[in-house]
């Protein structure tokens, strides 16, 4: 395949992360612990090193019209 099982998970983890960022009703913190990260810090690290910037930066970029 390609990827080693770790990365394909994280990876997997990531778009499930970015998904439920897309309700504005969800705080990134219930993002976080939904998805089984110990704290908003691992989380926002996690995201950046996936999507390029903060799980902030990345709601606010798409939500703009």
């Amino acid at each position: 395949t390609g990827t080693t099982f770790a990365r394909h998970r994280d990876r997997c983890l990531m778009d499930a992360a970015a998904q439920a960022l897309a309700d504005p009703r969800r705080t990134v913190i219930d993002v976080a612990l939904s998805l089984g990260f110990s704290s908003h810090s691992r989380f926002c690290e996690a995201f950046r090193r996936r999507q390029g910037m903060t799980p902030t930066a990345w709601r606010r970029r798409r939500s703009e019209p």
